[in-house]
């Protein structure tokens, strides 16, 4: 597995190093994520914990880390760790996580389409990004790339809704 991710990084030129330790926990990261959903930074925060992870090898499971992702977005690192570790985000999570694994959702990155279709990994996925259906329709993102709405994507063990109602 991580030869073949090796292999499409190199492809795509993009960085890619296995962090140490691996698999992380990814509990805090995947708090901050949500808040982040539900305030329209996600996104971005999500991309950054990736970079961070599989592009420098850093430990995402540190504070450190992860305060210093939430402060280079322009966010307050020491009001968002303070609100990642409240129960009722703990709860929130624990939900989301249920409703993933209900779906049958198992890692990371999975997909899940309007139509409840779900695949796992990314190369499961781009061959249908780029045949028209019209149970998906086709968007284009600001770098060109295929988008599918209304997906659900998993980040961790959390799980975030792209269409109408959240941003992603």
């Amino acid at each position: 597995m991580v030869r073949d991710i090796a292999r499409i990084a190199a492809s795509r030129g993009i960085a890619f190093r296995l962090p140490e330790p691996f698999p992380a926990n990814t509990l805090r990261a995947a708090r901050l994520a949500l808040i982040g959903m539900n305030e329209g930074w996600g996104a971005r925060f999500s991309k950054a914990v990736f970079e961070a992870e599989f592009a420098h090898g850093l430990d995402i499971a540190s504070i450190r880390v992860l305060s210093g992702i939430v402060a280079g977005l322009g966010l307050d690192s020491a009001s968002l760790m303070t609100r990642g570790a409240e129960p009722a985000l703990k709860d929130r999570l624990r939900a989301v996580t249920a409703d993933a694994q209900a779906r049958g959702i198992f890692g990371a990155p999975s997909f899940v389409t309007p139509d409840g279709e779900l695949f796992w990994g990314m190369t499961s996925l781009m061959p249908r990004c780029h045949t028209p259906s019209p149970l998906r329709k086709r968007k284009v993102d600001a770098a060109g790339g295929p988008q599918l709405s209304g997906l659900v994507f998993t980040f961790g063990s959390t799980r975030h809704t792209k269409g109408n109602d959240h941003a992603w």
